[in-house]
């Protein structure tokens, strides 16, 4: 059953309209214009009631994971304040938990999560069965690294091959890199394959691994495994090709290193290994082809900082481009995460650095919905001062973490400020993220 509001007036603005129809109740705003839809018959619905709330105050409140408790202040109401407690629980047994069916309709939404739940660990479980996602992506690679004339023939016998294997009883598809017979030859910081191709090989996988990570298999026509071993990153690189590791810098190579337990730890597991590091493929010029190893972006399990004692500043410069409020918003939910609590945003570039009483204090509340804004709110601007001078202000407003959202001008000048705080013997880290016009 629907129920839609065709037409309302007189009521104050805000208003929320709430409809019960039998133990089924939904709520929203009284003009929304969307139907409310009840998973019942029109001979069910009964007691069918409407009730119209209007709001005495309102606080939006930011929420914290491993934070249970939080104190609602509303403005303007100094008589009115909520302690909530905020935790994780199930919705099972609502029913007996709700004689106003205010939940009515939970069991009814915990069957859905539950099957989508079920039919999402499904699809997990075959994926992994059969190891679809290592297979297809070590196939695509082969591709672009080997470049046959007729790909989708190369496709077929990788794909006959890797059938016939499976169905032998392996249980590891083939890791599909390219064979090579090339010999390596290392040119000052770089790595490159001068040798020649093996044309028509096809790899499978084969039992008996005994070692981690990917494997590098090769089978001659006939089927005889010819190698099995750990895969190495000269497998993959292309003939002619180059191995760069662009090395970010890092505080400690300058400064005491420090190993602060990240708060993140107790609620992800997905951290990521220091010092990880991934192959990219990126042409640098026609005829030439370098592979770049950049070091992985996600949560360490080790910071450099204390959040609760880091102090952050973001700026913006340069051309305005769209999504610099996003990011701006992004930079400071994920610093609050952290628990950093002090957080600058300077208005009007590089120029801003040297006016800190005109830096705004960036909260979760004041950046929420800046994303549906254009252009933005710190305002953009180009030029800059020396340096020196801007290196200066930021370490006496004691700015531990300098974010510079702008281009290739912007971003040159982001490393010159960060070698004037070395000179300074101020820690800082200088963090860029990458826009142009």
């Amino acid at each position: 059953m629907e129920v839609r509001v065709n037409s309302a007036a007189g009521f104050p603005e805000g208003s929320i309209l709430s409809i019960r129809a039998g133990q089924l109740r939904r709520q929203g705003p009284v003009n929304c214009g969307k139907a409310m839809t009840f998973a019942t018959t029109v001979l069910d619905a009964n007691p069918f009631k409407v009730d119209v709330f209007v709001p005495v105050a309102t606080k939006r409140v930011t929420l914290v994971p491993k934070k249970e408790t939080y104190d609602v202040a509303f403005e303007g109401q100094p008589g009115m304040q909520l302690e909530l407690a905020v935790t994780a629980a199930s919705v099972s047994g609502a029913a007996d938990k709700d004689p106003e069916g205010l939940l009515a309709g939970a069991g009814a939404v915990e069957s859905r999560a539950a099957r989508r739940t079920k039919a999402a660990n499904d699809t997990q479980e075959y994926i992994e069965q059969h190891q679809l996602v290592h297979f297809v992506q070590n196939l695509m690679q082969s591709i672009l690294a080997e470049k046959p004339d007729d790909p989708y023939s190369y496709m077929e016998a990788n794909l006959r091959a890797a059938r016939a294997t499976a169905y032998g009883g392996a249980s590891v598809p083939a890791p599909l890199i390219t064979p090579s017979n090339a010999s390596m030859v290392r040119v000052g910081s770089k790595t490159r394959n001068t040798g020649p191709r093996v044309p028509g090989t096809i790899l499978v996988p084969t039992p008996g691994k005994d070692f981690s990570g990917a494997a590098f298999v090769v089978q001659d026509p006939n089927g005889k495994v010819t190698v099995h071993r750990a895969l190495r990153k000269e497998d993959v690189l292309p003939r002619d090709g180059e191995i760069r590791r662009l090395r970010v810098p890092h505080l400690m190579d300058k400064f005491p290193a420090r190993e602060i337990q990240s708060p993140l730890a107790q609620v992800t597991a997905s951290m990521v290994a220091q010092n990880t590091y991934m192959l990219h493929g990126m042409k640098k010029s026609l005829g030439r082809k370098e592979t770049f190893e950049t070091l992985v972006a996600g949560p360490r399990k080790l910071l450099h900082f204390d959040p609760k004692e880091t102090t952050a500043a973001i700026v913006t410069c340069g051309g305005l481009c769209p999504g610099l409020n996003a990011v701006i918003r992004e930079i400071v939910m994920m610093l609050h995460m952290y628990g950093v609590d002090r957080i600058y945003g300077i208005r009007g570039g590089y120029k801003g650095v040297m006016t800190p009483e005109n830096w705004l204090d960036l909260t979760p509340e004041l950046v929420q919905d800046i994303h549906g804004q254009g252009g933005t709110i710190l305002v953009s601007d180009r030029g800059n001062p020396p340096h020196m001078e801007m290196a200066k202000v930021l370490r006496d407003q004691n700015v531990r973490q300098y974010y510079v959202i702008g281009g290739d001008g912007t971003l040159k000048g982001a490393n010159q400020t960060y070698d004037a705080m070395c000179e300074l013997q101020w820690e800082c880290a200088v963090v860029g993220v990458p826009k142009t016009i």
